[in-house]
């Protein structure tokens, strides 16, 4: 029997030639010092079967020593050696397979820190990787496959298959899983609707209470805390108690903030409207957080609450209730910008320029837009910048516009970041600097962005403007921005492809 824990490098490398398991001790011999070599050597013997080299290889493309990362790479060497009965290989295999999912889930591309390699988003290949996951017992895995199949993305919708997913998840105990409150609050919400499990409100009380022990933080807890909420104030699986009900509405904003009730239904509302904060995208629901906060006298929730009416989202579609709401908040902002509140001073000044509630009047919206932007408000800022870009009611004037922008800019405004970088890449009231126009659009896009920051982005790119020329790297932003309703961004990743044809022929 061959010793093969006491032989030294010299002994192995002639048996090395052939041998899977001397090629598995010579590896570990090189170890730290020679990660490449390792790899070289692991992925001989893994590729005659051996167990346990194909684990290592496994863990070496999952960390990236001594071979450029790849989960997908990691994920098919830890599938190998769990097919064998490798125990290890089997939990690596989970985890990998979830965090492969994930990437496919939200398109990983990053740059600057390059973690899984250039991932497309793709649902139907997250969907894949995350029931990988799910089969190998991965909470991650559980949690991702139940919300694309409650959401119908990847995969056909099945709420019935993501309850129990969900259920799974929210009762692990897995380390590193940090989602089980939001799998709970998930759960909760199937139940409070009766969607793919029996409609039971008790239950869902249940499950939002166990979300709120579970997560104290992160959208599991806030949408938990606003499900509790209704339930205290509609009676719905717990006995009716409104006071009650406002603290865990309260709760639901992220902290037990000290706001007035108007703010509360208001801030609530804007997170039924956009689906923020664990809510569902509602716009009914919104109408009536607006319509509860503009009963105490809450000016913005009165221009929403228009907003609906004009729009007919989550009502009936009335635009003389919409001009009657306008109205009325353009009297409570006028007030409140005559006494000098910066707010109502940007509101006005919007009123004025959409013509909501008021006659439509550039030269009294640019004054109050003026008044509440030297008073530092972002928005206002941002909105001067574009008077003076687009000629609104005013002569063009881009050096103004350039300078609002930066402004703007400088307190975190994505549009106005945007439409700086568009003044410098173009050399519009500032001298044209391609460099400074890039870290604009990649300012947009770290915030989310969007087509058109995206386009902007894959220019730069694509022309090596600010940046090296990297190809890949403005496919990636082109097909994002066509995918968001771009059609000039379709156009140049047709052209790009064309272009690339034609050098390869």
């Amino acid at each position: 029997m061959i010793d093969w824990k006491n032989m030294s490098i010299e002994d192995l490398l002639p048996l090395a030639e052939k041998d899977p398991e001397a090629q598995y001790q010579l590896a570990r011999r090189y170890g730290i010092g020679d990660w490449p070599k390792s790899v070289e050597l692991y992925r001989k013997a893994a590729g005659q079967g051996h167990v346990e080299a194909q684990y290592e290889l496994g863990i070496h493309y999952c960390y990236g020593r001594g071979v450029k990362q790849s989960k997908a790479q990691a994920a098919y060497w830890f599938e190998k050696a769990a097919s064998q009965g490798h125990e290890k290989a089997r939990t690596s295999l989970a985890d990998c397979c979830a965090d492969v999912g994930a990437a496919y889930e939200r398109g990983d591309l990053h740059f600057r820190v390059p973690v899984y390699g250039a991932v497309e988003k793709d649902d139907t290949k997250a969907a894949e990787w995350y029931r990988k996951a799910a089969e190998a017992g991965s909470a991650k895995g559980q949690y991702g496959l139940a919300r694309l199949l409650e959401e119908g993305r990847g995969v056909e919708q099945d709420f019935t298959q993501a309850a129990a997913l969900y259920r799974q998840a929210a009762e692990s105990r897995e380390k590193y899983f940090y989602n089980a409150a939001d799998a709970a609050c998930r759960l909760g919400r199937l139940y409070y609707h009766g969607r793919g499990v029996e409609q039971d409100r008790a239950q869902a009380a249940v499950l939002f209470r166990k979300a709120l022990e579970d997560g104290p933080q992160g959208d599991g807890a806030e949408g938990a805390s606003y499900y509790l909420g209704l339930c205290y104030e509609r009676g719905d699986g717990v006995e009716r108690d409104p006071d009650r009900a406002l603290e865990y509405y309260r709760l639901s904003l992220g902290t037990y903030c000290q706001i007035s009730d108007a703010e509360l239904f208001f801030a609530l509302g804007n997170d039924c409207f956009w689906g923020d904060h664990g809510r569902e995208k509602d716009r009914a629901q919104a109408a009536e957080w607006y319509r509860r906060a503009a009963q105490l006298g809450h000016m913005d929730a009165l221009q929403m609450l228009g907003r609906l009416y004009e729009a007919g989202a989550g009502v009936e579609k009335d635009p003389a209730q919409a001009e009657r709401l306008y109205r009325e908040a353009h009297a409570q902002v006028l007030i409140a910008a005559k006494q000098g509140d910066v707010n109502a001073q940007f509101r006005l000044g919007m009123s004025c320029l959409r013509g909501e509630g008021t006659e439509e009047n550039a030269a009294e919206a640019f004054t109050w837009l003026l008044k509440a932007a030297e008073h530092g408000h972002p928005k206002a800022q941002f909105m001067l910048g574009s008077i003076y870009y687009f000629g609104r009611g005013r002569e063009k004037d881009y050096t103004q516009a350039a300078e609002w922008y930066r402004r703007a800019a400088g307190q975190g405004d994505i549009q106005a970041t945007y439409y700086l970088g568009l003044c410098y890449y173009n050399g519009t009231g500032v001298d044209q600097d391609y460099g400074k126009a890039f870290e604009c659009f990649l300012k947009t896009s770290d915030y989310g962005g969007d087509a058109n920051g995206h386009f902007a982005l894959a220019r730069c790119y694509e022309k090596g403007q600010g940046v090296k020329k990297d190809l890949a790297a403005a496919r990636y932003w082109y097909r994002k921005s066509a995918a968001e309703g771009n059609p000039a961004a379709a156009d140049a990743l047709k052209g790009l492809r064309q272009e690339e044809t034609e050098n390869n022929t």
